[in-house]
């Protein structure tokens, strides 16, 4: 009977899982009215990124590399 319970759980478990992964809505980021996109490649949006990321310098691609 433990067993029944234990496996009950676990299949409740998946089940919530796989409502929540389906109904969160992805982020929607943007500053200023640009997307990332237009982020990644505005000059003063990477020197206040700059700044505030300490010892760090922002490739071309939009990576940080510290």
């Amino acid at each position: 009977m433990k067993k029944v319970y234990v496996a009950a759980i676990f299949v409740l478990g998946l089940i919530c899982g796989i409502i929540v992964n389906n109904t969160v809505l992805p982020a929607m980021a943007e500053v200023a009215g640009m997307d990332h996109k237009m982020l990644r490649s505005d000059r003063e949006f990477r020197k206040a990124v700059e700044y505030i990321v300490e010892d760090c310098r922002i490739n071309e691609e939009g990576k940080i590399r510290c």
